[in-house]
């Protein structure tokens, strides 16, 4: 599976703003070409923080399921450009939801 750079990049962006990081950081995970080839970790290592404190943990299960399931069976998928482009949609969308929520600043819109 590989999606492309474009998306990858903003998935590199809302996981280096949930830990303030510079690129690579992570153990080098954190990085459009990793995401290019394994999106799904994006949203593990955004959302892990907020499921560690209990902040919101319905809501990131929901995605969490709904976007592993898809992605599991990406090759099948009738348009998996429209599938990408969404997962990063909403995940940028739950990020700020949840920050906002519990005033966490670290990520900022305005960074991508």
């Amino acid at each position: 599976m590989s999606i492309n750079h474009h998306d990858a990049l903003s998935l590199e962006w809302i996981a280096r703003g949930i830990y303030n990081s510079d690129r690579l950081a992570f153990g080098g995970m954190i990085s459009a070409d990793y995401f290019e080839v394994h999106p799904f970790d994006a949203a593990v290592i955004s959302l892990a923080p907020f499921y560690h404190k209990n902040i919101n943990n319905k809501d990131i299960k929901s995605f969490i399921e709904k976007y592993r399931k898809a992605f599991d069976q990406f090759g099948e998928q009738k348009n998996p450009d429209q599938l990408v482009s969404e997962y990063v949609r909403e995940l940028e969308e739950l990020v700020v939801e949840l920050k906002q929520d519990n005033q966490i600043e670290a990520y900022a819109r305005d960074s991508i």
